[in-house]
């Protein structure tokens, strides 16, 4: 099982409510501009696949954030396809998931 560090859910909320500050549900391709807004480039495959796995998760209507965050701890962590925007400058990276640091 995957899991969101805090700050990959703070980015998260962040960019969700951006597009509903009050909370509400995000239909696709609201949810886009969220991943968008979290440095990914999904395509439209890659998109409809996330949402139909928020959609088994709960089996309802739009996506909520909280049927949404499993499905991006599962993003970050590689085991769904979801295509990095390309940065457009040196040192700029979208946000990722901690990497373990390696012994000298």
């Amino acid at each position: 099982m995957s899991f969101l560090t805090l700050s990959q859910l703070e980015s998260l909320r962040r960019a969700w409510t951006t597009l509903a500050p009050d909370d509400e549900d995000l239909v696709p391709a609201d949810l886009k501009r969220v991943l968008e807004m979290l440095g990914f480039a999904p395509t439209d495959d890659e998109l409809r696949h996330l949402v139909i796995e928020a959609a088994n998760e709960h089996l309802n209507g739009p996506t909520d954030f909280v049927e949404f965050c499993p499905v991006l701890a599962r993003v970050y962590s590689g085991e769904l396809p979801c295509k990095r925007a390309p940065t457009h400058s040196a040192g700029a990276s979208a946000p990722s998931a901690p990497e373990a640091s390696e012994a000298d």
